[in-house]
């Protein structure tokens, strides 16, 4: 299943010259727009508000600037340590934001906008951080113009657009969060990314519908709509509307993106019922049923359903979840302990496993066809070696690619296991069963 909302690209104008291959501007109100410039105007939103978004992106202003932060921050000679949930170096992340988005709008692109903290000099490719973090998410980081100068951050760019359907396959996450209400679970989410514990998030309108069950868990059971990526276009995506990619003069006006209006083909207002999305019965097109046998299928099995701060669970909706833990609780004082606990109940059923890795986080979605990817974002963004992967289903082969790559790179698998000799801020490995 293809997540078709997926932004991927956007840039923001803030004045100045405009680097040559950008071919699409966001503009803030306000802000004047030299003219010959191709700009879309966008009023951000803030994360909590954006069930009353309208229009065909949705765009949060919503974010911190990604890095890596140590457990002691120093200023000149004078420390200045801060609380930390862990005594490992913090994460600043923002792929649970568009999780959480993600479940709250299933269709629409979604883009951030956000500036580094006030005052903050953000080191060199940060940009480039910044940019393969929220595709890798399933969205878009508005880039400021003013900081795409940077040959990384537009070799990010580059990979980004010429792989498009990496960036828009399902993750594999065998961990659902109910987040009908944001507080209670937003710092739980957060360090669920942080933990490397792949996740997607709920709503309670997805999850009460009947194709939800642990044992026909799938993005397409959990989105309150199915859709395709024929639907929705990223690069049909401008000012005038959206239209299909490769299906000239059949554009589809921005009202057309509301739920009541969307129509095609492909497009369908309710999920699949149970019948069609179980192990059985999968056989869409891109998924054959040939190529994916067994428990190959992408559609995975929950494993995990965590709910915290949100309305209780009902006998009937636990029923449904046999063979998954549910970690139900009021409110959690220790977000990092439910990750903990989060993590530890998965045991064998984590998709994947890091080590010598600390600032990396990684996300690995399934192509069909017996392909998978696993992106590596490395938060640390100086070049780092030796990163050690273990998968808990291993791949015949497994190839390497990253931003300036020429063409992939061989790695060695034993077992499951293979390791990433060197990354910068972003690679990616294409593996094969």
């Amino acid at each position: 299943m293809i997540l078709a909302a997926a932004a991927l690209l956007f840039s923001l104008y803030d004045g100045g010259p405009v680097p040559p291959g950008i071919d699409h501007l966001l503009v803030l109100p306000g802000v004047a727009v030299p003219s010959g410039v191709r700009a879309t105007r966008v009023e951000p939103v803030a994360l909590r508000d954006i069930r009353q978004s309208r229009g065909p992106l949705l765009v949060i202003r919503a974010g911190v600037w990604p890095r890596l932060r140590p457990g002691i921050e120093v200023e000149g000679e004078r420390d200045v340590g801060f609380a930390n949930a862990t005594a490992e170096p913090w994460v600043d992340s923002n792929g649970w934001v568009l999780r959480y988005a993600r479940a709250i709008e299933p269709r629409r692109p979604i883009i951030l906008v956000y500036r580094p903290e006030k005052g903050a000099r953000p080191r060199p490719a940060s940009a480039a951080l910044a940019i393969a973090e929220a595709a890798v998410f399933g969205g878009a980081f508005a880039c400021p113009v003013s900081m795409l100068s940077d040959a990384r951050a537009m070799a990010v760019r580059s990979f980004v657009d010429g792989h498009e359907d990496w960036f828009t396959a399902a993750p594999e996450a065998p961990v659902a969060v109910l987040a009908e209400k944001l507080d209670p679970v937003a710092e739980v989410m957060n360090l669920l990314v942080r933990r490397n514990v792949p996740f997607v998030a709920l709503t309670r309108e997805a999850f009460a519908h009947e194709a939800f069950t642990s044992e026909a868990f799938t993005s397409e059971a959990v989105s309150r709509e199915a859709f395709t990526s024929e639907a929705v276009s990223r690069k049909a995506v401008t000012a005038e509307g959206v239209s299909r990619e490769g299906v000239p003069g059949k554009a589809v006006p921005r009202e057309g993106l509301s739920r009541e209006a969307v129509t095609g083909e492909r497009v369908t207002r309710k999920a699949a019922p149970r019948e069609a999305v179980s192990r059985e019965t999968v056989t869409g097109e891109g998924v054959p049923r040939e190529a994916v046998p067994g428990d190959r299928s992408p559609y995975k099995a929950l494993a995990v359903l965590v709910s915290v701060g949100q309305p209780p669970l009902t006998e009937a909706e636990k029923s449904r979840l046999a063979g998954a833990t549910i970690l139900e609780r009021p409110s959690a004082p220790d977000p990092n302990r439910l990750a903990i606990e989060t993590r530890a109940a998965l045991g064998d059923r984590r998709p994947f496993r890091l080590a010598n890795a600390q600032q990396v986080i990684a996300s690995l979605v399934t192509l069909g066809g017996g392909k998978r990817v696993l992106h590596l974002l490395n938060y640390g963004i100086d070049p780092i070696q030796d990163v050690r992967i273990r998968l808990a289903r291993p791949a015949a082969r497994a190839m390497l690619f990253a931003p300036g790559m020429t063409s992939g790179q061989p790695l060695e698998t034993r077992s499951g296991e293979f390791a990433v000799p060197e990354m910068g801020v972003y690679a990616a490995v294409v593996l094969e069963d």
